[in-house]
C-alpha cells in the first residue's frame, strides 16, 4: 500500500490529477523496484556518466535490450510525465494560484520563458514526482515496522489517538506530541539524504525511540532545536530545503494514524526490510526487499 498511496497524492499536487495507483497495486510496487535498481546505479553513473548520456543516445530498438529493466521504466516514466507537461503548455487562458503546482508554474509572471521551457518543467516534473514517493515511503516503512515489533510504542500511540475523533484534520493530527514524535524518528532514521548518525546527540542512534522528541522543559527543548539542526532530511533551514516537508509530514500523520488503527502482524518480513543498509545518497534496505508486509488481523480495541 505505501508503494501506492505517496506517488497518488504527489500527481495530484502537481498536475491535478491522479493516477489512483491504490487500484493497481502491482504496478506501483514494481515501480519502486525499478526506483531501487536505478538508485543501486548511484555511484557507477556518478564516475562513468557518460554511459548514461550513451545509453540515452541509442535507438529504442538497441536501447531496449541493453538497459535495465528499471531504467527503460524511468524513461516511460519520463515520457508520461512530458505527455502532461505538454498538456499544460497547451492551455492559453490563466489560473487561480490554486491550481496544481505546474499550471501554476506555466501561468506565473515571475518566471521566465526559459524557466518554462518543456525540458526545464519536465526535469521539474520527474524530480518532484520521484522525491514526493521515495522519501515518504522510506519512512513510513521504518515506522510501519517499529510500531509492529515495539507494542510500547504502538500502545503509546494509541492512547493519544483514541482521544482525537478520526475526522481530525492532517495539520491537527501532526500536532499530537507522540504521533509528531514517531514520525519524526522516523525521518531521522531515513536521513533524506544520508550522513552521520550523531551518538553525542542522539545515544543509541540505530534505536527507534520517538522519547527523543518528547520534551518537557526548556533545557529538553533546547536539545530538541540541536537534534533538529542535525537532520538531514528535508534539509530544513538551507537554501535547498524541501518545499514539500509539511505535505510529506501530513501524508504521514494521516497514514500512521490509519495504521494504528487496525492490529497487523509482520508477513515475510524482517528487520532487514526496514533498515539502512545500502547508501545510495539515500538510504536502502536489503536489496529484493518487498518492503514491509504485513497481515491485518482485525481492529484494534478502542480504535
Amino acid at each position: 500500500m505505501v508503494d501506492s498511496v505517496f506517488p497518488s497524492i504527489i500527481h495530484k499536487y502537481c498536475f491535478g490529477n491522479s493516477e489512483d495507483l491504490l487500484q493497481d497495486m502491482p504496478l506501483s510496487s514494481h515501480r519502486r523496484q525499478n526506483i531501487v535498481q536505478v538508485l543501486s546505479r548511484t555511484h557507477f553513473n556518478l564516475h562513468f556518466s557518460w554511459v548514461r548520456n550513451l545509453m540515452q543516445k541509442l535507438p529504442p530498438s538497441i536501447g531496449a535490450k541493453v538497459t535495465p529493466p528499471g531504467v527503460q521504466d524511468i524513461i516511460a516514466f519520463r515520457k508520461a510525465m512530458s505527455k502532461q507537461i505538454s498538456n499544460i503548455l497547451s492551455i492559453k487562458s490563466s489560473s487561480p494560484e490554486d491550481t496544481p503546482i505546474f499550471t501554476y508554474l506555466r501561468h506565473s509572471p515571475d518566471l521566465p520563458p526559459s524557466e518554462k521551457s518543456p525540458a526545464r518543467l519536465l526535469d521539474e516534473a520527474v524530480l518532484l514526482i520521484m522525491a514526493g514517493t521515495y522519501s515518504p515511503m522510506l519512512s513510513l516503512i521504518v515506522a510501519h515496522y517499529h510500531l509492529i515489533t515495539r507494542p510500547e510504542i504502538m500502545t503509546k500511540l494509541r492512547a493519544e489517538l483514541r482521544v482525537h475523533p478520526q475526522s481530525v484534520s492532517p495539520e491537527q493530527l501532526y500536532q499530537l506530541p507522540y504521533l509528531s514524535a514517531v514520525i519524526q524518528e522516523a525521518h531521522r532514521l531515513t536521513f533524506g539524504l544520508t550522513g552521520r548518525n550523531a551518538r553525542s546527540l542522539f545515544p543509541d542512534p540505530w534505536r527507534f525511540d520517538p522519547e527523543r522528541w518528547i520534551m518537557t522543559d526548556s533545557t529538553e527543548a533546547e536539545l530538541g532545536r540541536r537534534r533538529r539542526r542535525a537532520m538531514m532530511s528535508f534539509m530544513a533551514g538551507t537554501s535547498r530545503g524541501c518545499l514539500g516537508m509539511h505535505l510529506a509530514d501530513a501524508e504521514m500523520a494521516v497514514v500512521v494514524a490509519a495504521m494504528a488503527r487496525w492490529e497487523m502482524r509482520l508477513y515475510g518480513t524482517t528487520a532487514e526490510d526496514a533498515e539502512f543498509l545500502h547508501d545510495y545518497h539515500v538510504m536502502s534496505p536489503r536489496l529484493g526487499s518487498k518492503g514491509v508486509r504485513v497481515e491485518v488481523v482485525g481492529r484494534a480495541e478502542g480504535m
